[in-house]
């Protein structure tokens, strides 16, 4: 399979768990909400993106959350598959009490498992982590939205 039809199937099996992801908040009771994009004019007038917030805003009982979504092929993933900038971001609404984080499906074992951005951050480059480094979920038909706020 070539560069780009890898990079699309990736993007299609990305698409794929976040339609799970806002299912599963949904059947739970879980206000879900996708962040949008947001950009600026830059040189010449073209618009260039700003990287910022995670993808998800989440509220469960009076309390809000963001969250990204990942998937990955085998059962660990490093520390450089995740953008840098929602990497700080996460960590930062940790240090401010605010639930984030990272929800990451293991397509090979089929774990749906959080890590909090100050997990990931405290690891630093070079770092992999696998499902025992975070909280597991359940399964990509079962896994719980809920969890995200405990």
């Amino acid at each position: 399979m070539g560069d780009a039809a890898g990079a699309e199937k990736s993007r299609s099996v990305g698409k794929s768990f976040e339609d799970i992801f806002k299912r599963q908040a949904q059947i739970q009771g879980v206000f879900i909400e996708k962040n949008p994009t947001a950009c600026k004019l830059g040189w010449n007038g073209r618009p260039v993106v700003i990287e910022g917030e995670l993808d998800w805003k989440l509220i469960l009982k009076g309390i809000t959350g963001f969250f990204d979504t990942k998937t990955f092929d085998k059962p660990k993933f490093t520390y450089s598959s995740i953008k840098e900038h929602q990497i700080e971001r996460a960590a930062l609404y940790d240090e401010l009490g605010v639930p984030s984080g990272f929800v990451v499906w293991f397509r090979e074992i089929n774990k749906v498992v959080f890590y909090k951005g100050a997990v990931i951050k405290a690891g630093g480059a070079r770092t992999s982590f696998t499902p025992a480094d975070g909280k597991i979920l359940g399964s990509w038909f079962d896994f719980s939205i809920k969890e995200l706020f405990k």
